[in-house]
């Protein structure tokens, strides 16, 4: 969309993580993925990281100045709820490479916009996810390295796939949540 395009500083392919940077988010992955990524001799797709800047390692922060200056990484924080929404919609797909969640709130949102995701094979995912998203381990940088390659191609069979599964996912709504919740409680 013209407004999406306007919040992306170039014409690549992008991908969208969402979430304070932080180390239980697996950023570090990210940033593996795409320093192979500007290694090889390809148009790489982009990475917007958005959220609040974390506590990482000092080794972690310099990776990531180094990517977000060749312009294939960029960190995007305080953005309005409608300019996320924008992004998302744009995007190849969200990444989801946590090593721990609670409950994946970025996941839900973007599935719930028709947005595919790529994620941790975690067991929240899992259950939330409802068999749509493809998850990945958080451990290897490979795999999501040749899953974003293959999610930026136009005729991606795997993309596709998600997306058929895509029209099946129905998000929890927060009555059925809590309804869960208190039948676990009385049990």
């Amino acid at each position: 969309s013209p407004k999406a395009a306007a919040l992306v500083s170039n014409s690549r392919p992008y991908f969208v993580c969402v979430g304070t940077i932080e180390p239980r988010k697996n950023i570090d992955l990210l940033i593996s993925v795409w320093e192979q990524l500007s290694a090889m001799d390809i148009e790489a797709p982009s990475l917007l990281l958005v959220g609040k800047l974390g506590w990482f390692h000092s080794g972690q922060r310099e990776r990531l100045k180094k990517l977000e200056s060749s312009e294939l990484v960029e960190v995007r924080s305080g953005l309005e709820d409608s300019d996320l929404l924008c992004l998302m919609h744009g995007a190849c797909a969200l990444l989801f490479p946590s090593v721990a969640e609670g409950w994946g709130l970025p996941l839900t949102e973007a599935l719930s916009l028709g947005v595919p995701v790529l994620a941790s094979d975690l067991p929240v995912f899992r259950e939330v996810g409802q068999g749509v998203p493809e998850l990945l381990s958080p451990h290897a940088v490979e795999l999501w390295r040749d899953a974003v390659l293959d999610y930026c191609s136009p005729d991606s069979g795997r993309r596709h796939e998600q997306m058929q599964r895509l029209s099946s996912y129905k998000p929890v709504t927060w009555a059925e949540h809590f309804e869960q919740l208190s039948s676990v409680l009385e049990n």
